[in-house]
């Protein structure tokens, strides 16, 4: 009788274990970005006109900390939204963003970056190749910092 209530508790116990790690990690992005994403999110300042379908015209490729946020604030003053690493807070853009940057699929990307006219910060150095094939025309900045004075 013991032992039984011991192999059940057991099992209960493995089971949460198993279960628990996922959606603890689910709920704390959420939480995560609940927080802290939305305030910082909605420092962003937004676009002045939204597109109705993804026509990235400028790919900015320079790593974070080179200057990423002063120049999505010069597109934004232009009049490019412009997509920022910070979006990515949000846990359904980011997992939008891991998908279109694994697969390559243009149709990922495109839903990604609805309504932006362009892109910075971490997901515009890391998939900077795949968006020079899909959007051919658009510009490219690269932004570079000294490594002796960070």
């Amino acid at each position: 009788m013991m032992a039984m209530a011991w192999l059940r508790a057991s099992g209960f116990l493995l089971l949460s274990l198993l279960l628990a790690r996922p959606l603890c990690n689910h709920l704390a992005r959420w939480l995560v970005y609940l927080l802290f994403g939305r305030r910082s999110e909605q420092q962003l300042p937004k676009g002045t006109s939204k597109q109705s379908k993804s026509n990235l015209q400028v790919i900015i490729a320079g790593f974070p900390r080179t200057g990423t946020l002063s120049l999505l604030l010069a597109m934004e003053t232009l009049g490019f939204p412009c997509f920022h690493g910070m979006h990515l807070k949000k846990p359904t853009t980011g997992n939008l963003f891991i998908k279109a940057f694994t697969s390559g699929d243009p149709k990922c990307w495109e839903e990604l970056l609805d309504g932006y006219a362009a892109i910075t910060d971490f997901p515009g150095a890391c998939g900077y190749k795949q968006l020079m094939e899909i959007f051919p025309n658009a510009k490219i900045i690269l932004n570079i910092r000294d490594p002796n004075k960070w």
